[in-house]
């Protein structure tokens, strides 16, 4: 059975617009130096746990992850911003190996400080929170 996270990748290259967009540009924690172009960038950002007073080990309420959309053209990044925030916001059913109750995505404000590594300066960045609740 994949991770949360594995399964967050899958989901997201599942669909065409997206790969249209970025094609399998779409990192977990790290982005390969050979990788060019506008991609999807994403890192765990917080687990949840579903607290029970017998200590029972079970899964966690909800897994949040930081998502970036990293591109050179603004428009482009909203763009890309716009299509990865309608396929996961809202979004409960089949994912990868596993079903969701439900993944909502928040935009983040202006406090926020993206987490990836970006070679240089000129990049823009769409940056939203994301829960997914399993």
């Amino acid at each position: 059975m994949s991770d949360v996270a594995t399964r967050l990748r899958s989901f997201l290259l599942s669909d065409a617009a997206i790969t249209r967009e970025v094609g399998d540009r779409v990192h977990q924690a790290h982005v390969p130096e050979s990788s060019e172009g506008d991609y999807v960038y994403f890192q765990r950002s917080t687990i949840e746990p579903l607290r029970t007073l017998d200590a029972s080990n079970i899964d966690p309420l909800y897994t949040s992850f930081d998502v970036e959309i990293i591109s050179r053209d603004l428009e482009q990044c909203q763009f890309i911003a716009s299509i990865v925030r309608a396929k996961l916001d809202c979004y409960r059913g089949a994912f990868d190996d596993a079903t969701v109750k439900g993944i909502f995505v928040e935009d983040h404000n202006d406090d926020y400080i993206p987490r990836g590594t970006y070679a240089d300066e000129g990049v823009h960045v769409a940056a939203m929170s994301v829960q997914i609740y399993s």
